[in-house]
């Protein structure tokens, strides 16, 4: 999987990473070995994504920061499938 020189993944592309994991079931080791990256580093982001969560229902807030209209949508969506798959993950 890996050759010993890093890979640099976006911002955009590691949240497409999660949205594929959590909404399309898609397995971890699949998309590390499509990436080029280690299981683990996925499940990082994952839980990156999960400890931001709370943002997106703060008082006063209309979708998530920094997004529009359905893109905000998808990532408020992702995270309620990872609540319902991982109701213990913090």
């Amino acid at each position: 999987m890996s050759n010993g020189v890093r890979r640099h993944v976006t911002p955009r592309q590691k949240a497409e990473v999660v949205r594929r994991h959590v909404t399309g079931k898609e397995p971890v080791s699949k998309l590390a070995e499509e990436l080029g990256v280690q299981p683990s580093q996925i499940h990082g982001w994952v839980s990156q994504v999960l400890a931001q969560a709370e943002a997106a229902f703060q008082r006063g807030h209309h979708g998530v920061r920094g997004t529009t209209g359905s893109e905000g949508h998808h990532r408020v969506r992702a995270h309620s499938v990872i609540s319902r798959r991982w109701p213990n993950h913090r």
